[in-house]
């Protein structure tokens, strides 16, 4: 399994459990978000790469937002 098939299938997890309300899909779109990073840094596109690090970090606060309003 390539590295995109994983990004792919973790953010296609994490969109199912955040459609049925569980904080875990954040989880999997911190995991599918870091791993676009590593992904964009060898394939040197530095642009995606500023966009998915913000992802990530939409992605952490979710899971302290989520976590603190439940």
């Amino acid at each position: 399994m390539t590295i995109e098939m994983m990004v792919v299938a973790l953010a296609l997890i994490g969109s199912v459990l955040n459609a049925r309300k569980s904080v875990l899909g954040f989880y999997f779109w911190i995991a599918a978000n870091t791993l676009g990073c590593i992904l964009f840094y060898a394939l040197g596109l530095y642009y995606l790469l500023a966009l998915y690090t913000i992802y990530v970090f939409i992605a952490i606060y979710g899971i302290f937002y989520w976590k603190r309003h439940d």
